[in-house]
């Protein structure tokens, strides 16, 4: 993970939230969207929000608050919103992977169902046995 974040082309700098997740927003009626939470925030790549945001998705499902396509589901209509290019998708693919395995890390000492760090933990190395995709390499979307 490291070694792609460190090796690859960095995306334009932002301000961003570093600890962006569900718990972060708070949406009305009438679908406006408000961030809680701004004591983490910086300058960096938007890829790290996007791929924090897309993992925790998925943590809600692991950890059993909804169901694996509803997060699925989530997931696609937070990209189809975004619209992030190629190069934007793939840094937040790996940002993805840096934080399931943060959050690997962090339930492995919380009370949590038993099959979220070993689920993070296969994601993630499934993630590591494809190779890094090729500058300019064109996919529909490339796999968070």
């Amino acid at each position: 993970v490291a070694a792609r974040l460190c090796g690859g082309l960095a995306g334009a700098l932002v301000t961003v939230h570093r600890d962006l997740h569900d718990k972060q927003l708070l949406v009305d009626d009438e679908g406006a969207v408000g961030i809680l939470d701004f004591d983490t925030l910086a300058t960096g790549e938007a890829a790290l929000d996007l791929g924090n945001l897309v993992v925790h998705l998925e943590l809600r499902a692991l950890q059993g608050a909804c169901t694996a396509g509803a997060a699925r589901a989530a997931r696609e209509a937070l990209l189809d919103a975004y619209a992030p290019d190629e190069a934007l998708l793939v840094r937040a693919g790996t940002y993805a992977q840096a934080t399931r395995l943060r959050l690997a890390c962090l339930y492995a000492l919380r009370p949590a169902p038993p099959a979220v760090v070993p689920e993070l933990l296969s994601r993630l190395d499934r993630w590591a046995s494809r190779p890094a995709p090729a500058a300019g390499s064109h996919r529909a979307r490339p796999p968070l």
